[in-house]
Formats: C-alpha cells, sequence, structure tokens
C-alpha cells in the first residue's frame, strides 16, 4: 500500500519538528523503505497503518523509533579516506606542534551513526602518531539516534561491517572476538564519549573542539537549518580549528565565519582569524598506512 500525501505529510511534520529534517514531497519511496521494517516488528500491515497508528498516539516511544529508522544512515570505517590522509599528512602535524605544550586533542565526530567514524579517528591517530597514547585526547561521538548511539557506546560490529573500510591488521589490534563479530577494545573505547544530541539545539559541554567532523549530514537539512548547524560547529571550534564537511557540501554562504582550505582533494573550514597553517612541522606521521 502506498503513502498518501496526508500520511507522508505526517511523517515529513515529526522529522521537521523532531530531527530539523527537511523531506520534500516525492520521497514517499525514503519513508516507505525506511518504516517498512519498523511495521512488520509492531504488528501493522503496512507503512500506511503504521503512520495511521501514529497519529492515534500521543508522542512517545514510537515517534522516537520512526525518527530513529528515518535518520540512520549508512556508514563505514574509513569513509572516503582523503579526509583521513588529510589529517594525517597536514593538519595533525601542524596541531600537535600548536599544542605540544598542552598536549591536549579535541575532537567531534557529529551525526556519528553507530560510530565506525569516531573509533577510526582514534586508529588513524594511534597509528600515525603513537604519541598521542600519552596525551589527553578525546573524541565525542554524537548522534540523535539513542539506538545507533548505543551501539556506538557497545563497539560491536557484525563480520561485515568490519570488513567495510577497516584494514584487516587493524581488526587484530584494536577489536577482540565477541559473540557474533567484533568488539572494539576497551584501551581504545575509553577514548571516545557519546551523547545523545539534535545539532540544532546548542549545548555547553561542546565547546574548544580542535577538529569536527560533520560530515554528510547537512544534505538533509533545509537552508535555515543549515545555518544554525554550521553556526553551532563553528562556536564549538577551537580559534585555529578544522571543520570537516561532505564531499558534496559547503556552507552555501551560510555561515560567514568560516572560509575553506583546500588541501589536495579535502576541503576543510576554519574560522576567519585562525593563523595559517605552519609550513614546518617536527612531527611527521608513522609510515603504517590504514
Amino acid at each position: 500500500m502506498t503513502l498518501r500525501n496526508k500520511e507522508l505529510g505526517v511523517i515529513r511534520r515529526l522529522l521537521l519538528e523532531r530531527a530539523a529534517i527537511t523531506l520534500s514531497e516525492d520521497q514517499g519511496y525514503l519513508v516507505e523503505s525506511r518504516l517498512a521494517s519498523l511495521a512488520r516488528e509492531i504488528g501493522c500491515v503496512s507503512v500506511p497503518a503504521l503512520v495511521t497508528r501514529l497519529e492515534r498516539e500521543a508522542y512517545g516511544n514510537l515517534h522516537q523509533r520512526v525518527v530513529e529508522a528515518m535518520t540512520t544512515n549508512e556508514t563505514s570505517f574509513f569513509r572516503d579516506s582523503h579526509p583521513f590522509e588529510t589529517l594525517k599528512t597536514k593538519i595533525l602535524p601542524d596541531l600537535l606542534l600548536r599544542r605540544t605544550k598542552e598536549r591536549r586533542l579535541r575532537l567531534w565526530s557529529a551525526a556519528c551513526s553507530s560510530g565506525q567514524e569516531a573509533y577510526s579517528l582514534v586508529m588513524m591517530m594511534w597509528e600515525a602518531f603513537p604519541l598521542l597514547k600519552s596525551w589527553n585526547v578525546r573524541v565525542v561521538g554524537t548522534d540523535i539516534s539513542s539506538k545507533v548511539v548505543d551501539k556506538a557506546r557497545a563497539g560491536v560490529f557484525s563480520p561485515l561491517e568490519v570488513k567495510r573500510g577497516l584494514p584487516p591488521q587493524y581488526l587484530s589490534r584494536y577489536f577482540e572476538p565477541h559473540a557474533g563479530g567484533f568488539r572494539v577494545r576497551d584501551e581504545l573505547r575509553r577514548v571516545v564519549e557519546w551523547k545523545v544530541m539534535n545539532l540544532t539545539q546548542r549545548d555547553a559541554s561542546m565547546v574548544a573542539f580542535d577538529i569536527i567532523f560533520l560530515r554528510n549530514v547537512l544534505i538533509y537539512f533545509d537552508a535555515q537549518t543549515r545555518a544554525t548547524v554550521l553556526t553551532n560547529a563553528q562556536r564549538a571550534l577551537r580559534t585555529d580549528g578544522y571543520l570537516f564537511l561532505g564531499s558534496t557540501e559547503t556552507p552555501h554562504g551560510a555561515c560567514t565565519d568560516i572560509e575553506a582550505e583546500v588541501h589536495g582533494l579535502t576541503t576543510c573550514y576554519r574560522p576567519k582569524t585562525a593563523a595559517p597553517m605552519t609550513s614546518v612541522s617536527s612531527f611527521l606521521p608513522a609510515s603504517r598506512k590504514y
């Protein structure tokens, strides 16, 4: 049974109100595909039947499950290799030189889904710069879905998930066998903090980040929401920090306080007041590749 415009409107309003995500009127197919399994799970014969039940109930668990089903996105370890390579060869050597005295780094993996990106950042740093194991390094992973944040926090991934982007040698170094798959080792999991977070809302604890990954999420927002999200990210960034967006995303004039900095195939963004990247650094990445 195909969704009618009225039923699609219910989902569109729910996503806009609860996740600031804008669906177009021609995306009924996406709603059908994302909600079909949830409909079966709760005993509804179709997605339209699920929407009817949604309308009859006060906002609660079912509404949250619909939002989570619609906002769960594809991810993988070391997704799109260019940003990680730029971090390793350009940005981290610069930041390590700037942070030598304080020996502290803080990173934010925003809209992190089930956590592969956040764990990838830690593995890349430890592989390229072993000295960072002795620094105060924290990665904060956030997502609007409590379900995927719980999965990320558990750090358990299926054999298929670890085959997607994870170098085989990393499996033995950073994972251990676990029922039905593999679990991130405790020493790595302790570096990452997880939070449920709506990117359109300010969080006083989310400040002073050296690096923010905000990739492949702006495409789901309208112009006004993109401006809000980018402004929040810029405010969370240190004055000499680096912001990464998805390869097809740009600020679109939504945040005028940051400017692009191009490194090969990677474009990142920095506050306009940031000092230029240092041209020489004593910190060179180790030869091991991810």
